[in-house]
Order: structure tokens, then C-alpha cells, then sequence
């Protein structure tokens, strides 16, 4: 007999990393609910999976059969109003960059400093060049991965398009208990939805940093894949 698991995973089709990471967090918590908790409906267990994919998938869309799951207090598809609504976040008469935060001058590098060897660290002219054609959108992925200001000094190394981040003193792999390579993919991930929040095509991003460099910075290579275009600055 086809289990209630098995019938109810076939109106989640099968799909990206994420789309499949959905289904794999649905399946234990659909097992879960059979054997410990048999209250929990097949929604509950959707809605539980949903916020776990969405947590290691910033911006991440679901789809699943929504004439089988009645997730009424799931977002289903924008109506007019709600598209109108949403356009206002990127309607504007300009398109939207994005730029590394450091480069206008916010102290979010490593160090943490404002100034370095007498020198303001700032991006001055390229930011007053960038903001007379574009409203600029500032992301730091570093931070946005949760890590704090001042951090140890990182580099990447990528091998089959894999990266291996450690502290550039000491080879450790991890700061303060993060994992660093953890830390620097979850803050491309939110990057990326950043430009996809206000539909960025291109992106300004800081150049020798492990997380823009626009060769080798894991934020700037998730961007390029995505189809943002990562300009040096």
C-alpha cells in the first residue's frame, strides 16, 4: 500500500537544489508527524519544511500543488493589488545597482577602521559617479553571512567550482565558532536575493575581497551565475 508520505510528495514536484531540499525536509517531518505527532497535518509539515528550505535558501519560491495543500496562510500566487504593490519597491525611473557596502564608506571590512595609512576608506568618486545614474542598493555579504566587525582576515580558494574560505593568518576554518565557508555562501545566497529583490542587473562590488572580488569573491560569482553582471570597483 502507498504510504499517505508517498501520495502526499507527489504534489511537490521534483526541482532545483532548492525545490528538491523541500521535498527531502517534507519527507522527515511527514515521517516525524506519522510515528510522534499524528495531529500534524500534511500542511503543518509543508509549512515546517518551507521555513527550513527558505532559512538555507534565502528567497526561495516554493512549488507544490496548492488545490492538495490548503495553505491559506501561505502566500499563494500576488493578485493584481499585490503586484502593484511589489512594484513599488523597484518601479523607479532608474535601475537599481548593487555595491559593496564598505565602498561608501561604512566600516563593515575585516578591520573594521574608517581610515587606513591617513587615507579614508571610500570609493568616493566611483560612488558619486554610480549614484547620478543609478540608485544604488549597498550589500555587505560578510556581514549579511553573520559575521561581526572586526573578523580575522579571510581568503578563498576554490577548487571544481567549490570555495574553502579560512583566516588568511592562521589557516583556521572557522572565526568565533562560525564555519567561514559557511558563513561567506549564506551571505552570497542573501546578496543575490538582494539583487533579486530590486531586480539588479549589475553589481559594483569591492575588487581583492574573498566575497566580491569580481573573480574570485563567492558573492560576485553567485551573481555572475545568476545572470547579474559584477563590475570592480
Amino acid at each position: 500500500m502507498t504510504s499517505l508520505k508517498a501520495i502526499d510528495l507527489e504534489h511537490i514536484p521534483r526541482g532545483d537544489e532548492a525545490q528538491n531540499r523541500l521535498r527531502q525536509y517534507f519527507q522527515y517531518a511527514r515521517a516525524r508527524s506519522q510515528s510522534k505527532n499524528p495531529g500534524q497535518t500534511k500542511e503543518d509539515a509543508l509549512r515546517e519544511a518551507i521555513e527550513k528550505t527558505m532559512t538555507e535558501f534565502p528567497g526561495f519560491e516554493p512549488e507544490f500543488d496548492r488545490s492538495y495543500f490548503s495553505m491559506s496562510k501561505f502566500p499563494r500566487e500576488p493578485d493584481a493589488k499585490t503586484r502593484d504593490e511589489d512594484k513599488s519597491i523597484t518601479s523607479t525611473e532608474r535601475e537599481c545597482v548593487l555595491i559593496s557596502l564598505c565602498a561608501c564608506g561604512v566600516p563593515c571590512r575585516y578591520h573594521g577602521l574608517t581610515h587606513k595609512m591617513g587615507q579614508r576608506l571610500i570609493k568616493e568618486k566611483k560612488v558619486a559617479e554610480l549614484k547620478s545614474k543609478y540608485n544604488i542598493i549597498p550589500v555587505c555579504p560578510e556581514i549579511m553571512g553573520g559575521l561581526p566587525t572586526p573578523r580575522c582576515a579571510c581568503q578563498v580558494i576554490w577548487s571544481d567550482e567549490e570555495p574553502s574560505v579560512t583566516n588568511r593568518k592562521t589557516g583556521e576554518k572557522e572565526f568565533e565558532g562560525a564555519d567561514l565557508t559557511e558563513a561567506y555562501k549564506r551571505g552570497a545566497k542573501w546578496t543575490l536575493w538582494m539583487a533579486k529583490l530590486f531586480n539588479c542587473k549589475k553589481a559594483y562590488m569591492l575588487k581583492m575581497s574573498p566575497a566580491c572580488d569580481p573573480r574570485d569573491g563567492i558573492a560576485a560569482r553567485m551573481l555572475t551565475k545568476n545572470g547579474v553582471t559584477v563590475i570592480g570597483v
